[in-house]
């Protein structure tokens, strides 16, 4: 086995991150950020949409990446807009995402069930 297969055979499956997310956090300009976001299963990754759900723009793909020091990163881009997010486990085994942006935009996603659009279960 290689490093990247262990690396991926510890990392959860994009399942684990599917559902609604509370957005808090603080924009470039330090502002309140905060609303709701949707994690669904794209392919390998993962789809960041906005809610309530856009009509037109395509979600933000996030992939997980192997250039950090640590396995636990998922990263995207979207024209000029590049998101990077270290995911963990909460003490009840659900995800808790800290993610920047490159514009300079923190916030914290916190699971608020799976559910389907934006409405939590």
């Amino acid at each position: 086995m290689t490093l990247a297969e262990a690396v991926q055979a510890e990392r959860p499956s994009v399942d684990y991150f599917t559902g609604l997310y509370q957005r808090i956090g603080r924009d470039a300009e330090g502002k309140l950020m905060e609303g709701l976001v949707r994690l669904d299963p794209l392919g390998k990754g993962l789809a960041l949409t906005e809610c309530p759900l856009p009509d037109l723009d395509p979600p933000l793909e996030l992939a997980f990446d192997d250039s950090f020091e640590v396995e636990n990163f998922l990263t995207g881009r979207q024209g000029p807009f590049g998101l990077s997010c270290q995911y963990f486990n909460d003490s009840q085994n659900y995800p808790i995402l800290n993610c920047w942006s490159d514009g300079g935009a923190l916030f914290t996603l916190w699971p608020l069930g799976s559910g389907s659009g934006c409405v939590a279960e």
